[in-house]
């Protein structure tokens, strides 16, 4: 059997003895006479669930990526009181998003984009760890964005998995890193986590980095959500260039995830109920489809050679070439939750690099 598939099935053993091989669908709206309160608290009740879910299907595949290719899949953290920790809250700023058209490059429009109202109370801040260095000043900084389909990975699982990437950059690179637990759909529609990603960058602004030691990372949905972030941050006034952006098996082509799904019209419903009325080929939502990208910084794009969700990495690449810039694809072998040991080193590593490389640049 190849070793990855094998890993793959044990993963899935794993889940299905614990009863989570196939978790509850997510309620992306009331159900007929459901109230918004019992409807948030029942997709709060099930966003953990798959949380869980993900929790269990990473470390089964540490557990038992010994068995398959000899050794754990994931990196080992740094020591002890190399990495300080702190949490902080950041100031909501959903005024983000431009009026009008969308300039992607000289003589590329993109039609304008629609704010989609929001079922859940309001929220003035959002939750968000900062990483840094115990000694000495940081290089610069990165935001991390974490995956999930645009509706999870949020809350404990990314102080779970969030927490061990970050301090990997921070020792590896001497960058500070922040987690931003941003908002999600469904109950929170575009543009809100776009808007969080931004509010991120300008909350490390005011710690006294400069945007070109900035980097935005971002992960399957989180890429996304990087890659919106860069392209409308080109709109805003007084928003310098940020120093690069990293997307690791980033979702920019939505349509095509649809296509490739196992479950479409569920996975068509959740990103229908994030981008509104937004149509998810607008190459903001789905970036992969804009002919090119002008005034985007240096991007580091890392594939994964068996991925079943996520596609676009490659075709994003080659648009910001088109627009003028410089963008560097990488491939990894595994899917895209599961890879051999030491592929997670190797993509850990690689970003450390990147960023650093782009932020010492400044």
């Amino acid at each position: 059997m190849n070793p990855l598939a094998g890993l793959v099935d044990r993963v899935q053993e794993v889940l299905r003895a614990r009863d989570l091989l196939e978790p509850s669908p997510v309620p992306v709206r009331p159900a007929p006479g459901q109230g918004v309160p019992e409807w948030l608290a029942a997709v709060a009740e099930i966003r953990e669930e798959h949380n869980e879910r993900a929790l269990v299907a990473i470390d089964a595949a540490e557990e038992f990526g010994a068995e398959f290719f000899g050794g754990p899949p994931r990196p080992a953290g740094p020591g002890a009181g190399r990495v300080r920790r702190r949490s902080v809250r950041v100031p909501v700023d959903d005024r983000w998003l431009p009026r009008g058209e969308i300039e992607l490059a000289p003589g590329v429009p993109a039609a304008a984009l629609t704010p989609v109202p929001s079922l859940a109370p309001a929220v003035n801040t959002f939750r968000m760890v900062v990483h840094e260095p115990v000694d000495g000043p940081s290089v610069g900084a990165v935001v991390v964005l974490h995956g999930g389909g645009f509706w999870m990975g949020g809350g404990s699982l990314l102080d779970a998995v969030g927490d061990e990437f970050a301090a990997f950059l921070v020792d590896r690179a001497g960058l500070t890193v922040v987690t931003p637990d941003y908002r999600l759909a469904p109950e929170h529609p575009f543009p809100r986590s776009t808007s969080d990603a931004l509010a991120a960058v300008r909350w490390l602004a005011e710690q006294g980095f400069g945007h070109d030691r900035i980097v935005l990372q971002g992960t399957s949905s989180g890429g996304n959500c990087a890659a919106a972030a860069a392209i409308l941050a080109r709109t805003i006034p007084g928003f310098a260039p940020l120093a690069g952006l990293i997307l690791s098996m980033p979702a920019l082509d939505l349509p095509e995830s649809i296509r490739i799904s196992d479950d479409p019209g569920s996975r068509r419903d959740l990103l229908t109920a994030w981008a509104g009325p937004n149509p998810l080929h607008h190459p903001v939502l789905s970036p992969a489809l804009a002919p090119a990208l002008a005034g985007l910084p240096p991007s580091l794009v890392q594939l994964a050679t068996d991925d079943e969700i996520a596609r676009g990495g490659a075709e994003f690449a080659a648009a910001v070439r088109s627009g003028g810039g410089r963008a560097e694809v990488e491939s990894h072998p595994g899917t895209h939750t599961v890879a051999a040991p030491g592929v997670q080193t190797a993509r850990w590593e690689s970003c450390a690099v990147f960023a650093r490389r782009v932020c010492a640049a400044a």
